[in-house]
């Protein structure tokens, strides 16, 4: 008799979860009828809670009518017969990408996922999102194929490079490659999306300055080893999270790349579709090699022993081309676990090393807070906060909140329509994304459109005219729509500087069913577009949220305080400066302009206001935020109503535009 253990227990409590030889498997009720489907994953206690909370999620959709049996088990028989006769119903092609999304969500990372939705989009848009997939012929998509080659593309006006031809009509054809197996169409659509020729170019490697600033940009020496080696090996994320030290070959100097980790923690072959072995150059050996030092770095959280980390590291060298160099690694590594305290004291004891932070950003960091510039470089140290708005037009933040449980997803409000995720997600996951429930905004950004709404004067008889400068990617610009009724109507202007940055806004738009008059020029050049487009008519509120060093939002761009120079500061805040006096006089009186930049550096914060100010006597700072500063909800400025909350570092000045 087979001895019950601590997982059968477990799994015992686990309702509708069960073993299914050396499976999991959920069951639930739908249609009248049960399901059982087996998960193919190993039973463990980390399976078994995904497998109940995956079951959980099934019955909330069931529950509220949402449930797509494809997007959960996409091969399973029953969901091919329940997708059949849905198929029969005539499905569109909008609501076929949006299927396809949902089921190709766990196979791509989240760049692909971005690049995927965009393609597609365009497509259903090129062909008419609301057709029958029933109704498009083989004849229809070789007009998309010619047209995608020979038609030029986005603002830019240019007809996409070949790669980029090809790289769409290969998600095309996994979309109705997939179509066709599930029974949405009886038609091979994909056939005619052959791919064009490509030239090959030579590659264009990172240069050595490139290179190193990409390592320093590293929170820890395991990510900079990581880098190095993502660098010479060219290997991808997934493929470098499913390395083992058996793929590592010391003594040909070889590297096999054998599976590839999607985001749900299982394996897959590599994208190649087979194994391929890779020859290490020096610089990647080193990166080998210098894991080993990392892993040893902090002793509390090592995964291994630390004799096991000296002795397999020896032998790898050993047994590779750096065999000579066997001894040298040896003694360096029982020199580090001898004298661990005294050197990371060493280096703990070096501001630069132990901050991570340029010695001249920590030098205007003490300058502009003397008392707070540590719990800065603390907070720039943490990983940022997953901060959501909810769209208030469309639902409550209490319902969004019990819809974000229903999924076993906690998060708790913040003001009138923030939430903070305890763990971040990817969007896809959210419900109601796609419709336009929530937006992704830290919650220093969603201060923007309340505190310029908030007591404005709405005019009589017409809608507020408001102008979002410098406004991708659009979240400030959608949250001031959002803020609007029928009875106070907003008639916004966005506006930016580059193309692709502007297709952002439309992209960001679309998805919450917004509309707004996108512009791409230059703020800083009223005289290019002010007539023209806008007819001259003032603006009665105005955000600048100007371009800056970014010294607020380190935690979330790492690299960002390396890649700024000290200069940097003087150039940019001349930049604001500028955009301030070119955008003033397109405010009309009693209008307001809200100041606000993504930065702690005073230089482009209260400095920047306090000298305009004074050189425009009509300009009236209103009570304002000022500086907040990042992670802990501290504030910098006069204002002492800014709860405890995590948000990036911001700074706000709202000015209001007195009569002459």
């Amino acid at each position: 008799m087979r001895k019950v253990t601590e997982l059968d227990e477990i799994l015992a409590s686990a309702q509708g979860v069960e073993r299914h030889n050396n499976s999991l498997r959920i069951t639930f009720h739908y249609q009248r009828k049960r399901c059982r489907e087996v998960l193919n994953i190993p039973i463990t206690k980390a399976n078994i809670k995904h497998a109940s909370r995956l079951r959980e999620a099934i019955l909330h959709d069931i529950a509220v009518g949402t449930f797509d049996y494809l997007k959960y088990f996409p091969d399973s028989k029953r969901a091919m017969n329940h997708t059949r006769a849905e198929a029969l119903r005539e499905i569109t092609l909008s609501e076929l990408v949006a299927r396809y999304l949902a089921v190709k969500d766990v196979d791509i990372g989240d760049n692909a996922k971005g690049r995927y939705r965009s393609i597609l989009t365009m497509l259903a848009k090129d062909l008419d999102p609301s057709r029958r997939v029933s109704a498009l012929r083989q004849e229809d998509l070789q007009h998309w194929r010619r047209d995608l080659i020979a038609s030029p593309r986005g603002r830019t006006g240019k007809v996409l490079a070949p790669r980029s031809v090809n790289y769409y009509l290969m998600v095309a054809t996994g979309l109705f490659g997939w179509a066709n197996t599930n029974g949405y169409t009886k038609q091979d659509l994909a056939a005619p999306l052959s791919k064009v020729e490509v030239l090959r170019d030579k590659p264009n490697p990172f240069t050595a300055d490139e290179e190193a600033r990409l390592i320093a940009a590293a929170h820890h020496p395991m990510d900079a080893a990581w880098i190095k080696l993502a660098i010479w090996t060219g290997m991808r994320t997934g493929e470098l999270c499913a390395l083992a030290w058996e793929d590592i070959d010391m003594t040909r100097g070889e590297l096999t790349v054998r599976r590839n980790v999607t985001q749900l923690r299982t394996f897959k072959s590599p994208k190649t579709g087979r194994e391929r072995t890779l020859v290490l150059l020096p610089p990647a050996l080193d990166a080998l090699l210098c894991t080993a030092l990392a892993l040893a770095w902090d002793e509390a959280s090592a995964p291994y022993a630390p004799f096991t980390l000296v002795n397999q590291a020896v032998e790898a060298a050993k047994r590779g081309p750096v065999a000579r160099q066997a001894g040298f690694v040896n003694a360096c590594l029982r020199r580090f676990l001898r004298e661990r305290e005294a050197l990371l004291a060493t280096v703990e004891a070096d501001p630069v090393a132990s901050s991570n932070h340029p010695a001249w950003w920590l030098q205007r960091l003490r300058q502009d807070w003397p008392t707070q510039w540590q719990a800065i470089v603390a907070a720039n140290q943490q990983h940022a906060p997953m901060a959501l708005r909810v769209n208030l037009q469309k639902t409550t933040l209490a319902q969004y909140q019990q819809a974000l449980a229903a999924m076993d997803l906690e998060a708790h409000p913040v003001g009138d329509c923030g939430l903070l995720l305890r763990q971040p997600q990817p969007v896809q996951r959210l419900p109601g994304w796609s419709e336009g429930w929530v937006s992704v905004q830290d919650l220093a950004a969603q201060r923007a459109a309340p505190l310029l709404l908030q007591g404005l004067a709405w005019p009589a008889g017409r809608a507020l005219r408001v102008l979002d400068a410098c406004a991708a990617p659009g979240g400030k610009t959608a949250h001031l729509l959002e803020c609007a009724s029928a009875q106070q109507p907003i008639a916004l202007t966005a506006l930016d500087v580059d193309a692709t940055r502007c297709a952002r806004i439309t992209d960001t738009l679309q998805r919450l069913h917004l509309h707004a008059q996108v512009l791409c020029a230059d703020a800083g050049r009223p005289q290019d577009w002010f007539a023209t487009h806008c007819a001259s008519q003032p603006f009665d509120a105005i955000v600048l949220d100007a371009p800056c060093t970014a010294s607020g939002i380190v935690r979330r761009h790492p690299d960002v305080r390396w890649l700024r120079r000290p200069s940097d500061v003087a150039q940019l805040a001349a930049i604001q400066a500028q955009l301030l006096d070119a955008l003033w006089p397109l405010l009309a009186p009693g209008g307001r302009l809200l100041y606000c930049t993504c930065s702690v550096f005073r230089a482009e914060g209260d400095e920047q206001v306090q000298a305009f100010v004074a050189r425009q006597p009509q300009a009236h700072w209103l009570p304002s935020p000022g500086h907040l500063l990042p992670g802990s909800g501290a504030q910098g400025g006069t204002l002492t109503d800014n709860a405890a909350r995590d948000h990036d570092g911001f700074y706000y000045a709202l000015l209001e535009k007195r009569p002459a």
